[in-house]
């Protein structure tokens, strides 16, 4: 499925993410007071994070040689304005999008009495904690190369995932 996700125009794709966003903070307004919320609330961030999984580590065979990780952030932007492929843009964008529910639903699943910019750094460093662990993983098991770049991309999918459910959708009364 993501294969497919993948290969889907840049403006498809970002239009797509878009509804699904607002969709969720359409359901959260209606039913987010609701108690079984919590626990669809849940679910979907475990699906998040099984999602970064399968796409990270999971089916990935060991290389002969371990790759040198990438520690030059925005190395890709850089390739690209040195005339490098377009597919980095696609890549980047991956990365973003691909922990931007876990961001969601993580930043949900925090107490609504704290703090929104609490809520908004803890789910920020916890999961780019997590992409910055996978990325060890990936190179620590020569399961492909470790890039900060991604990781920067990870965590702003999940700083975007944040803000989205930060945003005051529900009417004031």
């Amino acid at each position: 499925v993501f294969q497919f996700i993948y290969c889907l125009p840049l403006k498809t794709l970002g239009a797509v993410a878009t509804c699904l966003l607002v969709v969720f903070c359409l359901l959260r307004q209606r039913f987010g007071r609701k108690a079984w919320w919590k626990i669809l609330t849940c679910a979907g961030l475990l699906a998040g994070l099984a999602l970064i999984y399968f796409q990270t580590i999971y089916g990935r065979t060991a290389m002969q040689a371990q790759m040198t990780p990438m520690l030059d952030l925005f190395h890709t932007y850089r390739a690209l304005l040195a005339g490098g492929d377009r597919e980095i843009l696609r890549m980047n964008f991956m990365n973003t999008i691909l922990v931007c529910p876990a961001g969601l639903f993580l930043c949900e699943l925090l107490p609504k009495k704290w703090n929104g910019l609490l809520r908004l750094f803890l789910t920020t460093v916890l999961l780019g904690a997590i992409c910055g662990a996978i990325e060890y993983c990936q190179y620590f098991l020569a399961l492909g190369q470790a890039e900060i770049d991604d990781v920067f991309h990870n965590t702003l999918g999940a700083f975007l995932g944040a803000l989205v459910c930060l945003y005051p959708w529900r009417k004031k009364k």
